[in-house]
Order: structure tokens, then C-alpha cells, then sequence
């Protein structure tokens, strides 16, 4: 038998980050976590020993850099990977700021990700 190939399905190149999130789920409520890889389509997050389902709706809230200051972002997403110790979250309606924030960010990093590595 030969072995199974995982297909990578993202459309957008990953970026290492580390980044402060709270996330929101109405389940549990507010949980902090740490975004440790970013793209224009989500991130994935790690919170530790809380495990959230597959397809659960959450709202992802960080800070990024806005010029001289940080601005709050606010995104809706929904559960699509479930791993120990964190979730892979992608992003729904995601607001034309944050998505310039996100690839002003993406832009500035040195070593991206890319798909399957």
C-alpha cells in the first residue's frame, strides 16, 4: 500500500508571528492564546490545554501596529484544523483594514512559511 499525500489546501503564504489574541467563543467565553503563524486567510493559535471544535464560530481580537500606535482588530473565523495545544482559525468577512494591516505585517517578515513546509 502506498502512503497517503496531504494535499495543502491554502491559497495564501504563512508567516511566522507571535501574537497576543483573545479570542472569543461563546461557549466558554473569552480565551487568551498566542497566533504563531499568519496569513491573509487566518492563523493558527495556541491555547494551551483548551481544545474548541471543529467549525466553531469565534471572533479573534489582536493588535498591530497602526503607525505610532497599535490598532485593536476584531475578525470574525471559524474552527477549520484542531491540533494538540491549538486551532487553525480562518478568517470570514475579514475588514479591508485589518486585511491591510495583516499584509503590511506579512510584507515586513523575513522568512515566510510556505505552503506544506
Amino acid at each position: 500500500m502506498g502512503r497517503a499525500v496531504m494535499m495543502e489546501k491554502r491559497w495564501s503564504t504563512r508567516v511566522p508571528v507571535n501574537l497576543d489574541v483573545a479570542l472569543r467563543y461563546d461557549a466558554l467565553g473569552i480565551l487568551r492564546g498566542r497566533a504563531r503563524d499568519l496569513s491573509l486567510e487566518g492563523m493558527f493559535i495556541d491555547t494551551g490545554r483548551v481544545m474548541l471544535p471543529y467549525h466553531a464560530a469565534l471572533e479573534i481580537n489582536f493588535a498591530m501596529p497602526d503607525g505610532d500606535h497599535r490598532r485593536l482588530h476584531a475578525v470574525p473565523a471559524v474552527v477549520v484544523r484542531t491540533s494538540n495545544g491549538g486551532v487553525g482559525a480562518m478568517f470570514r468577512n475579514i475588514p479591508v483594514d485589518t486585511a491591510r494591516a495583516l499584509k503590511s505585517v506579512m510584507q515586513r517578515s523575513e522568512a515566510p512559511v510556505r505552503p506544506g513546509g
